[in-house]
């Protein structure tokens, strides 16, 4: 992102057009902004890997015919 700022001296063109105050400050405010909603979607997809890998380990060792069926039936309810 900063590569392309910098190229061919666009920085400049984006200071001399006086419809954009700040481009610098809300580029890095969307950058930051960006950065923030990415890694809260990361965590929030890791964390529901991670609990439905545990909570399938859990559940198979208590009962391993329910396990399959719910398999089964989730597999089947999202397919259709």
């Amino acid at each position: 992102l900063a590569k392309q700022y910098y190229q061919d001296r666009a920085y400049y063109r984006v200071e001399l057009d006086r419809d954009i105050d700040n481009p610098d400050q809300r580029l890095t405010e969307d950058v930051a902004a960006f950065t923030k909603v990415s890694l809260d979607f990361f965590i929030t997809v890791l964390t529901a890997v991670i609990d439905l890998a545990s909570f399938s380990g859990i559940l198979y060792s208590i009962y391993p015919n329910l396990f399959y069926a719910i398999f089964a039936y989730a597999t089947f309810g999202s397919l259709t």
